[in-house]
């Protein structure tokens, strides 16, 4: 049995790929539900959202840089033809978008901006911008040495050969 919450989901789906003319695939959430393109035919590829934050953000905000990301963090997985996941950006990326559709995405981008804004502060808070610096700083002595050498010290020097040292450098 369908329960009304996959029903509407799949609607949604069905809305949101209406007049999609790539190649077949399904969508699979992190808890197991999955939708198709093509209810009678063999898929080309699976797109696979491994938490609901991927969701959010391809909903708040469907951009190349929010699927990108999605991807490299690991949110969004692509299994079987990659290339061919490429027509289905395209449609989403390009598709018209009607007031109802634009004022969801609007309502769904704040949303997901106060959600960020409550789990990591205001852009250019204290706590934001230390978390920030920790992030990109805070790593071993073994990280920096290659490229630093022993002083540590941040400096610029020309390699005349491949073979330099830094310190020769």
């Amino acid at each position: 049995m369908v329960k009304p919450t996959q029903s509407r989901q799949a609607r949604t789906l069905d809305d949101l790929f209406q007049g999609y003319e790539g190649a077949p695939f399904s969508i699979r959430l992190w808890n197991g539900w999955q939708w198709s393109s093509a209810r009678e035919q063999q898929t080309a590829f699976a797109l696979v959202l491994n938490t609901p934050a991927a969701l959010q953000a391809l909903m708040a905000e469907p951009t190349e840089l929010s699927m990108g990301e999605a991807f490299i963090h690991g949110e969004l997985d692509i299994e079987g033809d990659m290339f061919s996941a490429f027509s289905v950006a395209e449609h989403i990326l390009t598709r018209h978008r009607g007031l109802r559709q634009q004022i969801l995405e609007s309502v769904a981008s704040s949303l997901f901006d106060l959600g960020q804004w409550i789990k990591r502060g205001s852009e250019h808070s204290l706590r934001r911008d230390k978390s920030s610096i920790a992030h990109h700083y805070d790593q071993p002595i073994e990280f920096y040495a290659p490229w630093l050498g022993e002083t540590l010290a941040y400096s610029c020097a020309y390699f005349r050969s491949s073979g330099d040292s830094l310190e020769v450098a």
